[in-house]
């Protein structure tokens, strides 16, 4: 079985000795990401823990509509995060 692995050019670099996304070839489905941090497409961090936690979000929805021909997957682009008290 040979994995295919991907990283987006329009989502952030990975952050260490990893890549992305591996998709798993005809015939089985999944699906593995990397663990995801919040910064930018280049590389430069988000300010504030929420507001990386949002980014962390995005970064995932990219990461994972980059695959977005896998056949039954349906993309959520909004990630809903609590008001801080």
């Amino acid at each position: 079985m040979t994995l295919k692995f991907v990283d987006p050019s329009n989502g952030p670099p990975p952050a260490a000795s990893y890549r992305h996304m591996a998709v798993v070839p005809a015939g089985r489905r999944l699906l593995v990401l990397a663990g995801q941090i919040g910064n930018f497409s280049d590389g430069t961090m988000v300010e504030g823990l929420e507001a990386r936690y949002e980014q962390a979000l995005v970064n995932i929805n990219t990461i994972v509509a980059s695959g977005g021909h896998i056949r039954g997957y349906r993309q959520n682009h909004r990630f809903p995060c609590g008001e801080a008290s």
